[in-house]
């Protein structure tokens, strides 16, 4: 599998797509000025200072020593950061009253059993929101359809160990000790070319179907013209789902 990990800046882009779904996501927390919560897969820490007003303590946790510098960068010195596997948290059970990830779990080798230590580290009547991507529902509107869907499926097998995760979120938590409040799925969408290309991994899903030969160098300078047109015309329209999960502790 090619290397997909993402950096602090490509994550900061995908915050701004998303912003009013994290914002969404911290309300769902359902959190009280005292409570102790913890942001696994907390990257470059937005979310970890954003929810720090909102709580006494928050907990951002990542295996990535490069994303936990830059969020140790700056000068809040509110957020409290700490290495870990999302396997094996580093906390006693029930330590949380709160715990949310956001698009890590398409990422981990067990995203069930990440889970699973998401909810054992998590208070009972707890909450836990959950935000994962579905790979696999993202559409490009700017040409043909027939070199979109190569793109996208050259995309799917490079683009994370599980593309699927955020469909997945509700099977992975069926067996475990937690109340299933709710399921929503959210699509974001752009008609910039430039954010496009960036938040869905272009210049790589385009490289990786030229490599496998599911396209030719001149499909993709036909599928270039198509979206420079749709992006100067006004009518690119993309989009992905991801889906978001809360649930109560049991």
């Amino acid at each position: 599998m090619t290397d997909t990990r993402v950096g602090a800046e490509y994550l900061r882009q995908a915050a701004v797509a998303a912003a009013e779904l994290k914002a969404t996501s911290y309300e769902a927390l359902d959190l009280s000025p005292a409570a102790r919560v913890l942001d696994l897969g907390c990257g470059p820490g937005l979310d970890v200072r954003a929810l720090a007003g909102r709580s006494r303590q928050v907990i951002g946790v990542d295996h990535d020593a490069d994303l936990l510098a830059a969020a140790r960068g700056g000068d809040d010195p509110r957020p409290c950061l700490v290495r870990a596997d999302a396997h094996a948290l580093p906390f006693c059970s029930g330590s949380f009253d709160a715990v949310r990830a956001e698009r890590l779990l398409q990422h981990v080798a067990d995203p069930a059993g990440a889970i699973r230590e998401m909810t054992r580290v998590t208070r009972v009547g707890g909450r836990l929101v959950l935000i994962d991507t579905d790979w696999a529902s993202l559409s490009i509107g700017c040409g043909p359809v027939e070199i979109e869907r190569r793109i996208v499926a050259a995309l799917l097998g490079q683009v994370a160990r599980h593309p699927t995760a955020g469909r997945d979120l509700l099977r992975h938590a069926a067996d475990l000790p937690l109340e299933i409040l709710s399921v929503t799925v959210h699509p974001l969408t752009s008609g910039d070319p430039t954010v496009v290309r960036q938040i869905a991994h272009l210049d790589l899903a385009e490289r990786l179907a030229v490599d496998d030969g599911s396209l030719s160098s001149e499909d993709v300078q036909h599928w270039h013209r198509s979206l420079r047109t749709a992006g100067r015309r006004a009518t690119l329209l993309a989009a992905i789902d991801l889906v978001v999960l809360i649930a109560r502790r049991r």
